[in-house]
Order: C-alpha cells, then structure tokens, then sequence
C-alpha cells in the first residue's frame, strides 16, 4: 500500500474527508492525533481502526507528518499541509486561515505585512 510505504520513509502525508478514511484502514490513525468528517462514520467505514482515542473533533490536525481534515475544512487542511512541508511560515498559516476560512478582516493585513516583510 502506497500509505504505508509513505509512512514507513517518513515522507509526509496528507488526507481530507474519505481519504482519511483509506488511512484508518490501513493503522495509519491509530497513533497520531487527527480528524475526519466524522468519528463514528470512520469507526463504521473502517473496521480495524483503534485510533478512537487520538481522534480531535476540530476542522484540520497535524501530527506526526500526517494532515487529517474534515471535508469541509479545506482552507485549514492546506494551511496545515503547506505548513508541514515547509512551504509556509506557522504565522502565514494563521494569517491565511483567519482570513479564507474564519472571514477575519483584520486577518488582510497580517497576512499582507507577513507575506511583504
């Protein structure tokens, strides 16, 4: 399985809504903190999955190279993503998050003065 090898090489990986769900059937949720659409619904969806007690109701987690979001976060789960791979600052991050997915105004201006400076 492509996940595991990724896993197993270090390399980063990153999941949204059901391809979390190819994650958890494979172990790979079992021991890092994440989320999904849903915990019951991963429970359901993925029958091995002993990972219930590192599952995080929130839009978006990072931990251990792996990005987990629900399908209705995906300006959360790129902001983390691209954070992960050392594309972005955290504080760009945050900045783009307040601004594309919280719809903070204030948000414009740190991302601007961030990406400027």
């Amino acid at each position: 399985d492509i996940a595991l090898r990724r896993m197993q090489s270090g390399q980063p990986m990153a999941a949204i809504c059901g391809a979390t769900v190819a994650l958890a059937r494979v172990g790979l949720l079992d021991n890092v903190g994440h989320t999904s659409n849903d915990l019951d619904a991963l429970k359901s969806l993925a029958p091995t999955y002993r990972g219930e007690a590192r599952y995080r109701t929130e839009p978006a987690v990072c931990d251990a190279s792996i990005v987990t979001a629900s399908g209705v976060a995906p300006v959360p789960f790129t902001a983390l993503t691209l954070q992960m791979i050392g594309a972005i600052s955290p504080e760009i991050a945050e900045a783009w998050t307040g601004l594309f997915a919280r719809q903070e105004p204030a948000a414009y201006g740190r991302l601007m003065k961030l990406l400027s400076g």
